[in-house]
């Protein structure tokens, strides 16, 4: 028999969302869930998500960050405006935008988007919050 871990909160925006409210977070925008990459990327451990590229620009985002190996989500809100990737250097997938940021930079690999600068909250969670949430 074959035992797979399942990660927490790996595709659960929703269960996410709920945890990180619980926790305090403002979360009132658009969101963005992303999780750690199981493989490096371009040698980098990263944050993954996808994200459509013909309506990602103009209005607020916010993105979770979700560390399944640290239990943390890290929350960091952009505004209406300021998501400014350059979209000739992002990697795409399809009509999607491949986000690949990096853990503890929060930085594109591709286009090299800063996230830090807008403010990153952490919001640890514990097998509680998985148990609550993440159903």
């Amino acid at each position: 028999m074959v035992i797979t871990k399942r990660w927490p909160f790996k595709k659960n925006k929703t269960g996410a969302i709920n945890c990180c409210k619980s926790k305090g977070a403002e979360i009132k925008d658009d969101v963005c869930l992303a999780s750690v990459k199981q493989a490096l990327y371009k040698g980098k451990e990263v944050f993954w998500a996808n994200m459509d590229d013909k309506t990602f620009l103009g209005r607020d985002w916010t993105f979770i960050f979700n560390n399944q190996y640290k239990k943390c989500f890290y929350v960091v809100t952009v505004p209406d405006g300021k998501l400014t990737p350059d979209l000739s250097k992002v990697n795409h997938k399809k009509d999607l935008v491949d986000w690949n940021i990096v853990v503890g930079f929060y930085r594109d690999v591709d286009s090299g988007f800063n996230f830090e600068p807008f403010g990153v909250e952490r919001f640890f969670y514990d097998d509680d919050d998985i148990r609550r949430f993440d159903v």
